[in-house]
């Protein structure tokens, strides 16, 4: 079998915890990983195994670490240095691939400062990191900056909340640098090559990340996406300052969690929107934790924010999951004539009201020659209770297909808490249309 094959195989004999740390993790599995005890027993087969384990430096360049764990373990300090040392030189020139958890307590600040050391003197190889870290420690790295010429992924987690900002510049000299996480970080941001970015994720804890988390959308080019996750729970809107900020990105996706009261993330959504104005968007994403309660939607503040971006003239895709009624949801998408994509979520209010209803099918049904409302619908996915008759879906359906250059998609998924099931004679006539091949439709329960 040939060498180039071997290294494949032994590479995926690899254990989970080999690739990625995880909140179950146990000091068996680190020492596990720090010693490739996979390779090691691969090794031992034969001699011919063994030359290609030993000499093969890809097999050696993905490191994966808590050192949380190091206290826990039966292995002295030393020693799991010397194996994380031994993975580094074996992986010689070849990408680093790394996950690693530094210590949270400040009194092993010197096991951190002999870590650091190591991965450092391999920067110049750093491709795919994950930093669990403290922001002081960050200076720790400064004399590296500019020594990332292969870095192309980039995470940072802060591992303790700090009031204190960030260290010096490291990161801002990458020139590959495409994909950013920031977790848990203080409200002021790092110095990174914002401009280069591609692909971002923010995601914090408390009521410091939603400005901060604003302030990283004027900095992005206008082709990156950006997903700003918020923990609603702890958030106090009265202590925020929310100024103008203008952004030519053209991916914006928002995540709540952690909700405990629908009208705190109203108003946290509410203050996002009016400060924010963005004329090159074209896709928005408002999600929220499915195990919390929903947000209750600012009809007026996304009208005006649509308004003053000019969304008619370039959003294509669009995501609400939130308490909206038919009425307010008709009206926004009469202002977004350019949509291609709609999903969209039954979220009751306490009037028991939903969204996906007779009169919203109605309203999308589509005639040639008239105004219509989404008349560029391409794809919808549809989270429903089914509140609507099987009637009014199939006027809709039936007046979009057809159209000529366009093929309908639409996947629905039915929460436990749906009223009804659909009628057996309608899903036959679906299926009847998608032999057509001008139509695509799929059920699944959404547990």
């Amino acid at each position: 079998m040939p060498t180039e094959l071997l290294v494949e195989i032994f590479d995926m004999c690899a254990p989970s915890c080999a690739n990625s740390i995880g909140d179950d993790d146990t000091e068996d599995m680190e020492v596990e990983r720090l010693a490739k005890t996979h390779l090691l027993q691969l090794s031992s087969a034969c001699y011919r195994w063994q030359q290609i384990v030993i000499t093969s430096p890809t097999l050696w360049s993905t490191i994966v670490t808590d050192t949380d764990l190091w206290d826990q373990t039966y292995i002295d300090t030393e020693l799991l240095l010397r194996r994380l040392e031994l993975s580094l030189e074996r992986g010689a020139n070849s990408p680093l691939i790394m996950q690693l958890g530094l210590p949270h307590d400040d009194d092993d600040d010197d096991l951190e400062s002999s870590i650091l050391e190591l991965v450092i003197s391999h920067a110049t190889r750093w491709r795919d990191v994950h930093l669990w870290i403290k922001p002081s420690s960050v200076e720790l790295l400064a004399k590296m900056r500019g020594h990332f010429p292969r870095l192309e992924s980039l995470s940072l987690c802060a591992s303790i909340s700090c009031l204190y900002p960030p260290g010096p510049a490291v990161f801002d000299l990458a020139p590959r640098l495409r994909n950013l996480t920031l977790a848990g970080w203080p409200a002021r941001l790092p110095e990174l090559p914002w401009p280069q970015l591609l692909d971002v994720r923010f995601q914090k804890d408390d009521s410091s990340a939603i400005t901060s988390g604003l302030d990283i959308l004027s900095l992005l080019h206008k082709g990156a996406q950006y997903r700003m996750y918020i923990n609603c729970a702890p958030v106090s809107l009265g202590n925020l300052v929310w100024k103008p900020i203008v952004s030519h990105l053209s991916i914006f996706k928002i995540g709540f969690s952690g909700v405990v009261d629908s009208s705190v993330t109203q108003a946290t959504l509410r203050s996002m929107l009016e400060s924010i104005t963005m004329p090159s968007l074209r896709e928005l994403y408002i999600r929220r934790d499915p195990t919390g309660p929903p947000s209750f939607w600012p009809h007026c503040a996304f009208l005006s924010f649509t308004t003053r971006s000019c969304l008619s003239t370039h959003l294509t895709d669009l995501e609400l999951h939130a308490v909206i009624q038919d009425r307010e949801l008709i009206q926004c998408l009469e202002l977004l004539p350019l949509l291609q994509r709609l999903l969209l979520y039954d979220c009751e209010d306490h009037n028991g009201h939903t969204v996906i209803t007779d009169l919203l099918l109605d309203r999308l049904v589509y005639t040639r020659g008239e105004p219509n409302l989404v008349p560029l619908l391409e794809y919808s996915y549809i989270r429903t209770i089914l509140r609507f008759s099987d009637e009014s879906l199939d006027r809709f359906i039936r007046s979009r297909v057809g159209i000529p250059e366009e093929t309908l998609e639409i996947d629905f998924a039915l929460p436990p808490t749906r009223e009804r099931a659909f009628s057996s004679e309608f899903l036959a006539q679906m299926e009847e249309l998608q032999e057509r091949e001008e139509f695509f439709f799929s059920i699944e329960d959404d547990a």
